[in-house]
This record gives C-alpha cells, sequence and structure tokens, in this order.
C-alpha cells in the first residue's frame, strides 16, 4: 500500500514533531519535499549522512532489497520511500534480494 493511500504511513512520514516529511535509508531519515523530487542516488545517500563514495544504495519494498541504483541515476523521492545502503565491498546475500 503506498504512503498515499495509507493515513497512518502519511502521518508518520509528515510527522511535524520530525520535521518531515522524510524518506528512509535504513534507520536514517533524510528529508524531502512534500511532493516529492528528484535525486541522485549519491544526493540521497548524502541526505542521510553517508559517503557515496563507501556505500551503494539499493530499492526496498516491503522489507526486501531490490535492484541497486547507480550513484548517478535520478530517482524520484516521495516521502515515506524505503532504501537501503550497504558498504561497498559487502558480499550481498542472494536471500536478501527481491
Amino acid at each position: 500500500m503506498s504512503v498515499q493511500n495509507n493515513p497512518a504511513a502519511k502521518e508518520a512520514a509528515q510527522s511535524p514533531g520530525d520535521g518531515g516529511p522524510f524518506f528512509h535509508v535504513g534507520d536514517r531519515k533524510g528529508h524531502v519535499e512534500p511532493h516529492g523530487e528528484d535525486l541522485t542516488a549519491a544526493q540521497i545517500l548524502e541526505r542521510v549522512g553517508l559517503d557515496p563514495e563507501k556505500y551503494r544504495l539499493y530499492n526496498e519494498h516491503g522489507g526486501q532489497v531490490g535492484d541497486e541504483i547507480p550513484l548517478t541515476s535520478t530517482v524520484h523521492v516521495k516521502p515515506g520511500d524505503h532504501f537501503r545502503a550497504m558498504l561497498k565491498g559487502t558480499d550481498y546475500s542472494a536471500g536478501m534480494r527481491v
């Protein structure tokens, strides 16, 4: 269910007490415009305080890790979106893939 169709998720993504709206990379939060914005994978990592030279970024859906997003690729990031970051050189288990 998307954030737009889930009132609880929408409220959590835009919680005024936290200065929302947010997207998530693991347990880190990054600010994003309420209607979303286009960011490169490198910008997504930087917004949550991770060095793009040291980390790779992946889509996450329902707790499952999807495909790697190349650092120069642009993604339309919306409040409530989830990503996973992994250190470069980490053995990426096939069991985590979608």
